[in-house]
Formats: structure tokens, sequence, C-alpha cells
């Protein structure tokens, strides 16, 4: 009988809310304990806040994203996409020196590595073994990796940040693709390049035993390398990793979370996170947004997919594992409390990282042939 009546009740709700969202935003009640107000349609108008940080993160990571905060004024920000290739190079290296070296060179101390340039079918990538050599468990496997920076930016130091902690940890080889990018590519440039490395390692390795992964930009990539071989008679990979991203489509409820983790008032967005790059990309096209087709996430390989709670990439992260979920294919979303864009691949020395990688290599291991 108890239970009877809560169902009672839960429909009450349910009539009092939709009766709610007829009447003007004039007329909505407030909260009893909030000056939260919201408009018929759903939207929420929520006045200026205080947002600690989430006790559940470690002491480590409380420290570092107080750090961060305090150093992005010094980020520098791309140019415009028509600048002269001066001012990008100029970018380019002040984005390496100032974002990227600190974690990289603490990587390359927690994780010795040789690293060697190699031509694949014409696309530059780097190879990555560890100092003590590749597991004999991973001797007919391998990684590749596509690094992140929107499409503009990324290449050589940002792809050695993403695989030196996973060619370390597992003890294999990745293979980094400096794929080509925006101001001087426009899609599908890089999924082609994927494509190619890709076709040149299956010479030497079974699909099965390849995996690929990428964050941000490279997430996004990774999913669409994943589209593009289903169109173009190539067969699936092992596994793969879509980190800080999703399959593609608009803003999502986490998208105020910028990529340095911090927090900014909503505003209209095309959902094009890189214009430059996507700018003529038909965002409904599932080689360009997988995530818009039932039939292409069908046909995906088993799909590991990593965000935060402090990430804009949540959003896209969560509905891209329900799309596969729902379409029957092995999907596993691994969530950072706390975490932010990125967070793993720039903060070597807290838990949350080692303990993101440690379930990426063990997720890699039990999906990737022998």
């Amino acid at each position: 009988m108890k239970r009877f009546a809560k169902v009672l009740m839960l429909g009450a709700l349910g009539c009092g809310v939709a009766a709610a969202a007829d009447k003007k935003a004039d007329e909505v009640p407030r909260y009893s304990d909030s000056k939260v107000t919201w408009d018929a349609d759903g939207t929420l108008h929520v006045p200026a806040f205080s947002y600690p940080l989430s006790e559940f993160m470690s002491p480590e990571l409380k420290k570092a994203y107080a750090r961060q905060v305090a150093d992005l004024p010094t980020w520098p920000g791309p140019p415009a996409m028509d600048a002269p290739m001066d001012v990008w190079k100029t970018y380019w290296k002040q984005y390496d020196e100032i974002i990227m070296a600190p974690s990289l060179k603490r990587w390359r101390e927690i994780y010795p590595v040789t690293i060697e340039p190699k031509v694949y079918g014409g696309v530059r990538t780097e190879i990555i073994v560890p100092k003590g050599g590749v597991a004999p468990e991973n001797k007919n496997r391998v990684l590749i990796n596509l690094h992140g920076g929107g499409f503009y930016t990324g290449a050589g130091a940002g792809g050695q940040q993403e695989s030196i902690p996973v060619a370390g940890r597992m003890k294999i080889k990745v293979v980094t693709v400096d794929y080509r990018m925006a101001p001087q590519h426009k899609f599908p440039a890089a999924s082609e390049d994927v494509a190619t490395v890709y076709r040149e390692l299956l010479k030497d390795y079974k699909p099965g035993n390849i995996g690929i992964y990428g964050c941000s930009a490279g997430g996004s990539l990774t999913s669409q390398a994943a589209a593009w071989f289903q169109t173009h008679n190539l067969p699936n990979p092992g596994g793969i990793g879509v980190f800080c991203a999703g399959g593609g489509g608009g803003p999502g409820d986490m998208s105020p979370w910028g990529a340095g983790g911090v927090f900014t008032p909503p505003k209209p967005r095309t959902g094009a996170v890189t214009p430059g790059y996507m700018a003529s990309a038909d965002k409904n096209d599932p080689m360009a947004a997988p995530v818009k087709s039932d039939a292409v996430m069908a046909k995906f390989p088993p799909t590991l997919l990593v965000s935060g709670t402090r990430a804009g990439d949540l959003s896209p992260a969560a509905y891209m594992h329900t799309r596969l979920l729902k379409n029957g294919v092995d999907a596993e979303l691994y969530v950072i409390e706390g975490g932010w864009h990125g967070v793993f691949n720039q903060q070597p020395d807290t838990p949350e990282s080692r303990d993101t990688y440690d379930y990426i290599a063990k997720w890699f291991d039990s999906h990737l042939g022998k």
C-alpha cells in the first residue's frame, strides 16, 4: 500500500511540473531555498554563486587545479585562421613551451622512452617505445595515438605527452600521428592520414592487435577514423579510446566548463568546436559526426571513453556512450571526479592521473588480440 501511495505522489508531482511549464516565466514559483527561476522551456536563471571543489578530489588534484586556474591568463590563444604562417609558427612554439613542456618533462622522468621519427605513406609519425623495451605479451600489438589541440596545434609535444604514459605504463609501442590540421588543411584530411598509417601498420599487425586513441581533437578524430574505416574497406581495430571528446554533435549540459576547467556562463554555440578544420564539414555527415548515425555506431569497435565532471566534453562523451550501448557496442565510460579537460595528461603526479592510465592500460590489454 505504501508503494502505491508513493507512485501516486510521483504522479502528482509530474502533473505539477507539467502545469508549471504552461505558466509564463514571471508566474513560475521559485525554489523555497534559492533564487533560481526558470522559463517555460526549461531554461534556468541562476544568480552568482560559489562553487567549491569536490571533496572526492585528491589533495594533489585540488592543488593542481588551483595552480592551473592561476596560470590560465598566461596561456597563449590561437591566432586567426587566416593569420600569416610566421604568426602560427610563433604560436605553436609558445604552446609547446608554456602549456606542454612542464607535464611532458615530468612524463619523461616517470617513463623513460625512445622517440624515433618515421614516415608511413607520406604521413609523419613518431615511434615511442619504453627504454626497457616492449613487454613480450605486446610484441605483436601496437597503439596509434592521435594528439589533441583543436585540429590546429599539438603535433610533436602534444603527441608525446599523450603517448609516453601509455607506452610506459603498458610497455607497448605507440605510433603518434602528425596528421594534417588547420589552418592549412580541412576535414577530412586528418581522417585520410590516420587511414594511411593504419593501412601501413596492417602489413605488420593483425587489425585486432591494433588500438587507436586520442584526447580532445584526437578523441574526436579517433571516432571519425572509426567511421572512415567503414566506408574505405578497412577492418575494425581491436579497440579505440575516445578521450576528452565524443563522436560529434552539438554542445551539451557540461559545455560551460572551459578547457582549463573554469566555469563560464553558457552562451549560444554552433556546436563546432574546431571551426577552422571543420568549417566545410556537414555536421550531419557521420564521417564528421559519427554519433549522428546509429548504423555507423553499430559497427564501431569496442570503445573506451574518458572524461571528468568539470570537463565540457563530459556531455558528448556520455551521449556517445549511450548511443554505443543502444547499438550493442562494447563501450565503457570512465569519469574522473573533479577532472577537467585532459586533466590526466596534464597532471602526472596526481592519483587521478595514475588511476586513469592504469585503467587505460588494463582496458586495451583486455581488448587487443595477442
